[in-house]
């Protein structure tokens, strides 16, 4: 018997769902988009959730907004990363971990990873530690979760950024929260075999209100159009037209109406997608 490593998991709700997208004429990112982020926020328990197209460029904005001059300062007291200095992350994950790091002008650390659970080893970090480590990045692999006390004494300790790496853990809960909303931000993906998927799309949680303004600004060229503090951005620069004034540096990662069409009718069956993950473990 064949058994296929991962199979669709969307039907005829997200597929009338992405046809009402279609026939509204208006495909770009929207209210629907907006609708999205709120539904998620409010589920895992965020202040703030923001909405991109993969979630390789969550990881991306995420380590770029660690070394913006906008950056505000994290749970734990440290401010902008300058390059070169360090991120402690598992050896076990996704390249997409890694790159974003390297691409941000930061240098990533391997540590060992727990041979049973496959999570970040604690005593690791320790290790690995120095005057350069400006942040730790816990993966959250194959559903399970890192021990947050550890992480954020650590944190603690030497000042750190956390960012959680959670594309593989979405909806595991850890002492009460879902993981991904312990550290400064935490990143998911929703990729056609994750736990929802939107096609391509993924997701930054923070509580930090600043830092989510900035992710925003990111998200789309450095932009203020979808900033929450627009008029406040634009009363700075009032010899500019607001429709063409960019403050910040800046990607492209905007998703669809589409995708967070499909992700509002995923969200919905998450905690039934998970729970059939858990008979089919134990199987």
């Amino acid at each position: 018997m064949k058994i296929p490593l991962n199979a669709s998991t969307f039907g005829e709700d997200e597929i009338s769902a992405a046809i009402d997208v279609l026939r509204s004429g208006f495909v770009t990112f929207g209210e629907r988009c907006l609708t999205f982020e709120a539904k998620f926020a409010e589920y895992i328990g965020s202040r703030h959730a923001i909405f991109v197209n993969s979630g390789s460029s969550a990881n991306l904005l995420a380590f770029f907004a660690l070394v913006n001059f906008e950056c505000p300062r994290s749970k734990w007291g440290r401010g902008k990363l300058e390059p070169g200095q360090e991120v402690i992350v598992p050896a076990v994950t996704w390249s997409t971990t890694v790159w974003p790091i390297v691409q941000a002008g930061l240098v990533p650390v391997l540590v060992d990873s727990d041979p049973y659970s496959l999570q970040m080893n604690l005593e690791s970090i320790d290790q690995a530690i120095s005057d350069k480590t400006g942040a730790i990045c816990p993966v959250h692999v194959l559903g399970n979760a890192v021990p947050f006390e550890g992480i954020a004494q650590k944190a603690q300790e030497h000042q750190l950024w956390v960012i959680e790496d959670t594309c593989e853990s979405l909806g595991t809960r850890y002492d009460k929260k879902f993981v991904g909303t312990r550290g400064d931000m935490g990143t998911y993906s929703f990729f056609f075999s994750h736990h929802i998927t939107t096609i391509e799309g993924g997701m930054i949680v923070t509580d930090n209100d600043d830092l989510a303004e900035l992710l925003r600004c990111l998200r789309a060229h450095g932009w203020t159009r979808h900033l929450k503090n627009r008029e406040q951005v634009e009363k700075k620069y009032s010899h500019i037209d607001p429709r063409f004034l960019f403050v910040n540096s800046g990607f492209n990662v905007r998703p669809t109406e589409i995708n967070a069409a499909f992700g509002m009718k995923q969200l919905e069956k998450l905690e039934n997608f998970n729970q059939r993950r858990v008979e089919v473990a134990g199987f």
